[in-house]
């Protein structure tokens, strides 16, 4: 889906929204698709072409929760001799 974000002459973003939302006028602004997995940090302005900054999602206690339970799950499985 296409977010509009609008951001300051820093990279700094002041809002991202989506669906019927209207473009500034004279205040910087890009049409971006964010990439699954990713969260928008900033918009590199220090180029001609501003380009956007993403970083991973950060993951939830629940992610650890079930990495931890796998690697038990193997464990155990290794001790059983399955």
């Amino acid at each position: 889906m296409k977010t509009l974000v609008i951001y300051d002459t820093t990279g700094r973003i002041i809002y991202q929204g989506s669906g019927d939302v209207l473009e500034p006028v004279g205040i910087p602004f890009l049409w971006l698709e964010i990439p699954t997995g990713k969260i928008l940090k900033s918009i590199d302005t220090s180029k001609p072409i501003h380009t956007p900054l993403y970083e991973d999602v950060p993951k939830t206690e629940i992610d650890d929760v079930k990495e931890q339970l796998a690697a038990v799950q193997i464990a155990l499985a290794e001790m059983m001799g399955v």
